[in-house]
């Protein structure tokens, strides 16, 4: 007797289309972008230094730091976005292979969208956004993604269930806050956007290790119990990153750090190298 391969719910196609969508723009922004960035990162900026910080971009200060190190600007152009694509490789081919091999699971779908569009929605896809404005509602779009999908991932990650439910809230606070700043509602720099995103995104981060843990101790079975033991591992290096960072800036007393007001273009990249 032939036995027929069942075919996946419509909605779940739906949502193939769309993964497909969404990463194929996110890959082609992120390498057009990255090439934009290289060629910036090549000329010296005229403009001031926060601005040129925002993308990493060497003042007329920079590259006199650079020189006196025997850095070229084309060297530190290589390296500065080198570094970042290949970072950024390792999590996009794991995106890609566990769509390619699990693409009928809802959490096989949102964790490689999460793998691809967090490390592609960063700097090169702004620049390149800021650049050409045409891009600029696609980016918004894969930026919104890669930001919501980060508390869904938590809460869900490894069996595709939320838990626990209560974490619901977290994903609603954090989520509210970033659709409205992406439709320009509410201000980062006003001071209910201040408090909204920086106790968001705690929420998330607290939330989140709660949550596998919760998960961890009464939900999972072995093998998920060995997924979530990775994930918390990668969770835990935060923290243990942030406290570093802010005991160093205690004792030197220099606030400026991995900011875009760092006068020490070496030292801002590597923080941001550091806590990518």
């Amino acid at each position: 007797m032939i036995q027929h391969e069942t075919q996946p719910p419509r909605w779940l196609r739906w949502a193939q289309i769309t993964w497909v969508a969404i990463v194929v723009a996110a890959l082609l922004m992120y390498v057009a972008g990255s090439v934009l960035h290289f060629s910036q990162l090549r000329q010296v900026c005229t403009a001031t230094a926060e601005q040129c910080a925002e993308f990493d971009q060497a003042t007329t200060i920079g590259l006199a730091q650079l020189d006196a190190l025997g850095i070229s600007l084309e060297a530190y152009a290589l390296f500065l976005v080198g570094f970042r694509v290949v970072f950024s490789l390792v999590p996009i081919a794991l995106g890609l292979l566990i769509f390619a091999r699990r693409r009928n699971e809802p959490i096989s779908l949102l964790v490689s969208l999460f793998l691809i569009t967090w490390p592609t929605a960063g700097e090169a896809m702004g620049l390149l956004a800021t650049a050409y404005p045409a891009f600029q509602i696609p980016a918004e779009i894969i930026k919104l993604t890669a930001t919501i999908s980060l508390p869904l991932f938590f809460g869900t990650f490894p069996n595709g269930r939320m838990v626990p439910r209560l974490y619901w809230v977290v994903v609603a606070y954090f989520g509210v806050y970033f659709v409205l700043s992406t439709l320009g509602l509410i201000s980062s720099d006003s001071p209910l956007g201040s408090f909204w995103s920086w106790t968001g995104w705690l929420s998330v981060l607290l939330g989140g290790v709660a949550a596998q843990i919760y998960r961890y101790r009464r939900v999972s079975n072995p093998t998920e119990q060995q997924q979530t033991r990775w994930v918390l591992f990668g969770m835990g290096a935060i923290p243990l990153f942030l406290v570093g960072a802010f005991a160093y800036m205690g004792i030197t007393g220099d606030t400026t750090v991995g900011t875009t007001a760092d006068p020490f273009l070496l030292r801002r990249f590597t923080f941001l190298a550091v806590s990518a």
